[in-house]
């Protein structure tokens, strides 16, 4: 896999020099990787598998299994 171009982080704050909007993050063959612009710091992630978090939006719907009865109609006396 190449490398993804370096994109800024807006809002980001470098953990080793405290300096906002100065990291910058790009892939690496399988790694997620930032950098700050400002000090060099660098840092990285596998790309792994994880689980989905669970919320309102992802949860399956519930399906209420209903028993079905047949109905049966009499034509009332005369």
């Amino acid at each position: 896999m190449s490398k993804t171009p370096k994109r800024f982080i807006a809002g980001a704050v470098c953990p080793k020099c405290g300096e906002m909007d100065k990291l910058v993050m790009f892939r690496d063959e399988n790694q997620t990787r930032r950098e700050c612009v400002n000090c060099g710091y660098q840092d990285s992630l596998e790309d792994g598998f994880t689980q989905e978090i669970p919320t309102r939006v992802t949860a399956k719907p519930k399906i209420n299994q209903v028993d079905v009865q047949p109905l049966k109609f009499f034509r009332p006396p005369k």
